[in-house]
């Protein structure tokens, strides 16, 4: 993908905004969620593109707001500018959390960034063949009314695998919230019951 990525991005208008769609297609099916982040992007890629001085504010913000941010780290990395990318919101832990934000929006999910979330745990696991440690980010979050979801409270959500040792620049094969009141619930307890319901794996 790095490779059609640039190809792409060296054609300009159009073409650009299809570079920062693709980087959220996966996640959010496409679709209006996925054209509404790319836009967000925009700024930024044509800035670099044209070899205009860096956004850095703009940067600075698409960073802290995480339904951006996993977007923005991955065009970075793709266009070599990973230096622009606020050290503050590299770390593997905010990458999930953002992971986990962008699927949230998802017309068929919260459809919105929740108002609060709040990492829990995270799990490593030993998994696959040969085995490799991989690391799972165990979140809960809530919205404020009069979003839908208010009345549930906490809920529960997961990103991961995320291999030992990197941060990956894609979204990670479970990505996933049952959108159910977690209560009281452990890390632990919120990983089983999300790992059961996410469809790959239950």
């Amino acid at each position: 993908m790095k490779t059609a990525l640039i190809i792409i991005a060296s054609l300009g208008g159009a073409f650009l905004l299809l570079v920062a769609w693709l980087v959220f297609r996966a996640i959010t099916g496409g679709g209006k969620v996925a054209k509404e982040l790319a836009r967000k992007l925009m700024p930024v890629i044509t800035a670099l593109k044209e070899g205009k001085e860096a956004p850095h504010a703009e940067i600075e913000m698409l960073a802290k707001s995480p339904d951006t941010r996993s977007g923005l780290f991955q065009i970075l990395n793709e266009m070599g500018r990973k230096e622009l990318f606020p050290r503050e919101y590299s770390s593997l832990e905010r990458i999930a959390e953002s992971h986990l934000v962008v699927w949230l929006l998802h017309p068929n999910e919260l459809r919105n960034v929740p108002d609060e979330i709040e990492l829990m745990k995270e799990i490593v696991r030993a998994e696959g063949t040969p085995t490799v440690s991989n690391r799972y980010f165990v979140f809960r979050f809530r919205t404020r009314a009069p979003h839908w979801a208010s009345s549930i409270g906490w809920m529960g959500g997961v990103a991961g695998p995320y291999p030992e040792g990197e941060v990956p620049l894609r979204s990670p094969e479970m990505v996933f919230s049952r959108l159910e009141s977690a209560g009281d619930q452990t890390a632990e307890e919120i990983f089983a019951m999300v790992e059961k319901g996410f469809p790959a794996r239950g």
